[in-house]
């Protein structure tokens, strides 16, 4: 009976969440309804028909309804009746015997309910009619224009108090520790989507979703630590980018697709020649930074260059022909001159161009 349309309930719970949490409330207070249910109408020989027996009758009845096709109710009216149950048990023992005994236990089950499924504001509104209720049948009491229906002598009989308000405090932990683990648990999912979407974030911002390498800033982050490194240590590290020359007029003949799949296979081959502690990332379309942290000499920069290049220009399979790829590959070695990670990012930019301008594959520039 989905006839409330879209709801964001209180918290951003998960709507799903809070239906299985309102389907083991409604089977438990089937349960608990059914003890002052009996109690009531074993005393009725004694008391004889009361109004609060008639709404007991009505709201365990409604119960059961509610739990048998709980499937087809829209949860905020299964915890909307929830709390119209609860809060009418207190309310009509307050009206029709004139006296606070055990079912008052009742009035916190449904405050607790109200505040998981609707929130504040709605247990506040609650809070405003139980007060003025409260009042009207006090002024109505105190005035004789209302009567208690049941001596107190008469409604204890055979019933000792304990087990009235014993079965009362019972109800009430029963319902809250419900209410308090199925909070629990919705909790710990929470916790763990938002701990799930935040790697998901990291992984977007840092990795890139084509290749797998990580990204400009990811390498920007990187390249900062081992320049603090080899400043605080007397090392030298260096940066490298790399640029597919003809990537552009292979995606031209081939496709995007078939780019996709030559620039993937140019990021293996790359990462293959690395160390654990470097860092391959993609900086944008057909560039590629390399971070090589503090190194025993930096032959290794001038090594590594052209081992990429051999690598890079092997054949790579393609639609109908096998492609090689071209590089350029500009370096700088840091630290260099008090310069920062971006002023490094620029300088291999421009060891890059060089390379392009002068027709070598790579220019390192100190």
């Amino acid at each position: 009976m989905k006839i409330l349309g879209e709801w964001t309930p209180y918290g951003g719970i998960d709507p799903e969440q809070l239906d299985g949490l309102a389907n083991r409330l409604l089977a438990a207070t089937a349960v608990l309804m059914a003890g002052p249910l009996a109690g009531s109408l074993a005393r009725m020989d004694q008391t004889g028909w009361l109004f609060i027996f008639n709404i007991q009758i009505l709201l365990y009845g409604l119960v059961l309804l509610a739990f048998l096709f709980r499937k087809h109710v829209d949860t905020r009216l299964k915890a909307g009746f929830l709390v119209f149950a609860y809060y009418m048990v207190p309310v009509a023992g307050i009206y029709s015997l004139g006296q606070l005994k055990g079912g008052i236990m009742y009035l916190p089950i449904a405050i607790v309910i109200a505040v998981f499924f609707f929130g504040p504001r709605f247990v506040f509104f609650i809070a405003l009619i139980s007060l003025a209720g409260f009042v009207f049948v006090a002024n109505g009491y105190l005035s004789g224009e209302l009567n208690s229906a049941i001596s107190l002598e008469v409604a204890n009989t055979n019933l000792p108090q304990w087990i009235n308000f014993g079965f009362s405090f019972v109800a009430f932990f029963t319902i809250f520790s419900i209410v308090m683990f199925g909070y629990r648990s919705i909790l710990a999912s929470k916790v763990s989507e938002i701990s799930m979407q935040r790697d998901r974030i990291l992984n977007l911002i840092n990795y890139d979703q084509l290749t797998g390498v990580g990204t400009q800033l990811l390498a920007t982050e990187r390249l900062s630590n081992a320049l603090e490194e080899a400043q605080s240590k007397g090392g030298r590290g260096a940066l490298m980018l790399i640029r597919l020359e003809n990537l552009d007029e292979l995606i031209d003949n081939y496709g995007i697709e078939e780019g996709d799949r030559i620039l993937k296979e140019a990021s293996t081959r790359i990462d293959s020649l690395l160390r654990p502690e470097d860092l391959l990332a993609r900086a944008g379309g057909s560039r590629f930074l390399i971070v090589l942290p503090v190194m025993k000499t930096t032959d290794r920069a001038e090594f590594l260059a052209q081992m990429i290049h051999e690598n890079l220009s092997k054949p790579i399979p393609a639609v109908s022909r096998e492609v090689r790829l071209h590089c350029k590959i500009g370096v700088t070695i840091f630290p260099s001159e008090h310069l920062n990670a971006e002023q490094l990012l620029q300088k291999a930019n421009t060891a890059r161009f060089n390379a392009e301008k002068s027709g070598v594959d790579t220019v390192i520039l100190e």
